[in-house]
């Protein structure tokens, strides 16, 4: 166990380095980008692996396990005790997940469900907010000597409403930023931003804690690449319509026309 969270540590340790070009070494720079369909927690220039999500059952923020961009994935499992809290390894400092059963993981794993049984437990889909939380944490102790070890921006796109808000709850509770801000991709909708952080139960941070050039640059350039793909998505699916409409032969013949 311990060798598994030494290796955790350096692959954590060089997805940082990787991409931290262009950061003041003395900056953190902490983020958490949640999108439609998954949530990124990033620092210093970088992002970790994407925490994909989807709704299943009343779990609106279900960590699904994908192999590729393309895999539909398999529902991530977790055991909750009877305050809801769920069971974590501290040896390995993380918490006690598998993924499911059958093609889509939608079957709680048999083994888990039977220790849950055994134990009094409860088994239930693991929470991408929880998730990502935790790894944002991580990320805080690793570098809590950094002069904005204490800030952390949450980038927000696809979440325009109060209903769209108030799901995200267990981001924001029992964290260790002192200072959080959040930076809304889209316009909002029957909000405000003063209300997001009400609802959010953060406080509104002050604006010089955010204005450290590096850190403002890389979280435009974040909120610049979710606009991008969003362009992409958006081209790939007038294709998908043209060729479902026209057929692949007449459409490459418009692509050879003057």
């Amino acid at each position: 166990m311990k060798n598994i969270k030494l290796v955790a540590v350096i692959l954590f340790g060089v997805a940082v380095v990787a991409f931290s070009k262009g950061v003041d070494d003395n900056l953190l720079c902490a983020n958490i980008v949640v999108t439609k369909d998954h949530i990124a927690v990033g620092a210093r220039g970088g992002l970790q692996p994407y925490i994909y999500y989807r709704t299943y059952g009343y779990e609106p923020f279900a960590v699904i396990q994908k192999n590729s961009y393309e895999d539909p994935g398999k529902i991530v499992w977790a055991l909750y005790d009877k305050n809801g809290s769920i069971l974590f390894d501290e040896e390995r400092f993380d918490f006690i997940t598998e993924s499911g059963d059958g093609e889509s993981g939608e079957k709680p794993p048999a083994f888990m469900k039977k220790f849950a049984e055994e134990e009094g437990l409860e088994l239930k889909p693991m929470s991408a907010l929880v998730q990502a939380r935790h790894e944002s944490v991580n990320i805080h102790l690793n570098f809590v000597d950094l002069k904005d070890a204490d800030n952390l921006s949450i980038i927000l796109a696809d979440v325009t409403t109060k209903e769209d808000i108030k799901k995200l709850l267990p981001l924001t509770v029992n964290t260790l930023f002192e200072k959080t801000e959040l930076v809304f991709v889209d316009k909002l909708v029957g909000v405000t931003p003063k209300e997001a952080y009400r609802l959010l139960k953060i406080p509104v941070p002050s604006s010089v804690d955010f204005q450290r050039k590096q850190c403002r640059e890389n979280v435009k350039s974040i909120i610049s690449d979710i606009k991008s793909m969003r362009d992409i998505d958006k081209s790939m699916r007038d294709i998908g319509n043209v060729l479902n409409d026209e057929g692949l032969e007449d459409f490459l013949m418009k692509l050879k026309s003057p």
